[in-house]
């Protein structure tokens, strides 16, 4: 336990160390912070208006005053204030962040069990047809940018085949609490979801895939199988629980890249999330919304990590009896 609570302060300092970054960046960069931090240029502010934001954004203040109220905004779940949108940027990723997760955690889940069930097949008889086509096929998939991999989807089974929509989450005027909604929001979701699993599958089927052909080589395996165990049955009972770990731990951090390629999927299919607002807020140079994305993200990929860290240390009995021990 001592080892997932020093896991538990390391990410705290990370997420601290952020913070700082995020303060800091605005007030070093070239350039005025007013303009970075509101988003506008010297062609829009008058003298008056650079004034009372200066004032505002508490620049006038001393820089530990700054830092004490920027740290009190967003613990107080502010997280800023976009003046490009005149929004808070709490309520602005609050509004974006449900689609962003409608898209990443079905394909989070798709892709780890697509990559479970193809890594695990294709090691059962390494170098054989199933393991080299899959191999091969992986291979491919990784070479392929995300944004290409979506586009060649649109094109094949929106504008090709006319089988699913393209852009958005929802047809216009349509209800999502209805059926008929569910159902319309479900083929939106299609396209997005495929586009980000094709994206992040074949790294988690090539680590697992590695790590159980090792693992296949075993004493315990070879022991399985001289007792007549073989297929589904040995490499789910005897080969994963002994390499899922490494594979587990992987899943935790595709989560954080999973994020990220929001930002090219939401672009391609034109989905209002966080990745779009992100984009948006990069071209309109609206740092409080970079901010707090960058903030948001951060505090997800680290909360992820922890839990994967805790859900490693619950599934290894001899770590728990170790963590004990010290």
């Amino acid at each position: 336990m001592k080892k997932y609570l020093r896991h538990i302060l390391i990410a705290l300092t990370a997420f601290l160390a952020i913070l700082v970054v995020n303060f800091a960046l605005p007030r070093m960069l070239p350039g005025d912070p007013v303009f970075l931090l509101t988003g506008f240029d010297s062609e829009v502010l008058s003298q008056e208006l650079y004034d009372s934001y200066y004032t505002a954004l508490g620049l006038d203040q001393p820089l530990s005053r700054q830092f004490a109220d920027y740290l009190a905004d967003v613990f107080g779940g502010g997280l800023g204030f976009s003046y490009r949108l005149n929004s808070d940027v709490a309520s602005l990723i609050g509004e974006r962040l449900p689609a962003t997760l409608q898209i990443v955690l079905p394909a989070l889940i798709i892709s780890t069990l697509l990559a479970m069930g193809a890594g695990l097949a294709a090691a059962r008889k390494p170098r054989g047809i199933t393991d080299t086509v899959m191999t091969t096929g992986a291979a491919l998939l990784g070479a392929v940018p995300t944004f290409l991999a979506g586009m060649i989807l649109v094109v094949v089974f929106s504008f090709g085949l006319g089988w699913l929509p393209y852009g958005n989450l929802s047809s216009p005027g349509m209800d999502v609490g209805t059926i008929e909604g569910l159902f319309d929001r479900i083929a939106h979701l299609i396209l997005p979801i495929a586009t980000l699993v094709l994206a992040t599958t074949p790294p988690k089927f090539m680590m697992l895939r590695a790590s159980a052909e090792k693992a296949s080589e075993e004493k315990y395996v070879l022991y399985a199988r001289s007792r007549g165990v073989e297929g589904t049955r040995l490499s789910f009972r005897h080969v994963f629980p002994n390499v899922g770990q490494p594979f587990l731990a992987m899943t935790g951090l595709n989560f954080g890249a999973m994020l990220g390629g929001s930002v090219v999927v939401e672009t391609v299919f034109s989905v209002n999330g966080m990745g779009l607002l992100v984009s948006q807020a990069v071209s309109d140079l609206d740092y409080p919304v970079l901010q707090g994305c960058l903030t948001v993200i951060s505090a997800f990929i680290l909360g992820v990590t922890v839990l994967t860290d805790l859900l490693l240390l619950l599934a290894d009995p001899a770590a728990r009896r170790k963590n004990r021990a010290h």
